[in-house]
């Protein structure tokens, strides 16, 4: 996985659920940061997703367009 791969935190509390969807912002070895947080999560408790026509919109106006590559 590397910046810019839209995945799903499936760790994710459900108290953040509304967030569990988002870009990869940061890696560092087994680590990845993710869009609206701070904290790093593990790269195991994350999967690749296609992102809806809004994610998409919204992650390009925000100048961070999607990377499909793995």
């Amino acid at each position: 996985m590397k910046a810019g791969n839209f995945v799903r935190w499936m760790q994710c509390p459900p108290h953040l659920s509304k967030f569990e969807r988002g870009q990869i912002q940061e890696v560092q070895g087994d680590l990845a940061r993710l869009a609206w947080f701070e904290t790093w999560v593990q790269i195991s408790e994350l999967e690749f997703v296609e992102p809806t026509a809004i994610e998409r919109h919204r992650c390009n106006g925000y100048g961070k367009p999607i990377i499909e590559e793995f």
